[in-house]
């Protein structure tokens, strides 16, 4: 992974952003925007480079009992609920107790995989 040199300011109503070296300037309004979606499309690429640990992670929250997710991405929904019925170290800490649904699903305590939580600000 390449280093870069990074800076961000004020200057008056404006934001500048410099670059290794290289600065652009913003009005704030603009900034605003740039940040929302620059911090929305690092959440997908963290999403991305972690989904191992997501699904594993999700597994363990929905067979204990625990209905959201952390992810909202249907194949890593998928993944979790294949996880949590077939993972031998989950289903051997975490036992069936329903033995009367089937396919299995009485593994999974909670009634469903959900995406990711949302909060919104308006």
């Amino acid at each position: 992974m390449t280093q870069h040199r990074v800076q961000c300011f004020k200057d008056g109503h404006e934001v500048v952003l410099v670059i290794d070296g290289k600065s652009t300037v913003f009005p704030w309004e603009l900034a605003d925007i740039v940040a929302s979606s620059l911090t929305a499309n690092a959440r997908k690429a963290e999403e991305y480079c972690k989904v191992n640990q997501i699904i594993a992670d999700n597994a363990l929250m929905q067979r204990a009992g625990f209905p959201l997710g952390l992810s909202d991405h249907p194949v890593i929904k998928d993944e979790t609920i294949k996880e949590a019925l077939y993972d031998r170290t989950l289903r051997r800490h975490l036992p069936s107790t329903r033995k009367d649904v089937a396919n299995g699903l009485g593994n999974i305590q909670s009634k469903g995989v959900v995406g990711a939580p949302v909060l919104t600000k308006r």
